[in-house]
């Protein structure tokens, strides 16, 4: 039996993907922080440090409860801090602590240098193409999931 190319390309797609989230899911554990919690915390990040209830339930695409849920255990650990909107008291925000903003910045650290190792066999070109091409991929992914 012949094996075809996109059994070649979904093989490696997996085996990455595998191999990324056992790395971060170990590097994030350093901090105290699962996987998903480190997720939260570099979204919230790249918000300059708040996001809206509502950003965050669109990005990750989880039930309610389970945002709820990380929300609530980044908040125990003193990371995030939940408030209402000033303009609309039923939509809510979650902001970094000083220590949650600290945390990012070394996440981020660690995800930096994480991704030039794992990048650093392509060249800048290969980079631009191959983001183009998942991104393709993840587009087509997409409209699948809206029929």
């Amino acid at each position: 039996m012949k094996i075809n190319n996109g059994f070649k390309i979904f093989h490696n797609i997996f085996s990455i993907a595998f191999s990324i989230k056992k790395d971060v899911r170990e590097r994030v554990k350093a901090f105290g922080l699962s996987e998903a919690e480190a997720r939260f915390l570099f979204f919230i990040g790249l918000g300059d440090g708040e996001r809206k209830m509502e950003e965050l339930l669109h990005f990750f695409q989880k039930h309610k409860s389970t945002v709820h849920q990380k929300i609530t255990s980044l908040e125990k650990k003193g990371f995030i801090v939940s408030n209402s909107c000033i303009d609309d008291k039923r939509e809510k925000s979650v902001a970094f602590t000083p220590q949650g903003k600290k945390l990012f910045h070394e996440i981020l650290r660690v995800n930096t240098d994480y991704q030039k190792e794992v990048l650093k066999n392509l060249s800048q070109e290969e980079r631009v193409r191959l983001l183009l091409l998942l991104e393709k991929m993840y587009s087509g992914i997409k409209q699948e999931y809206e029929k």
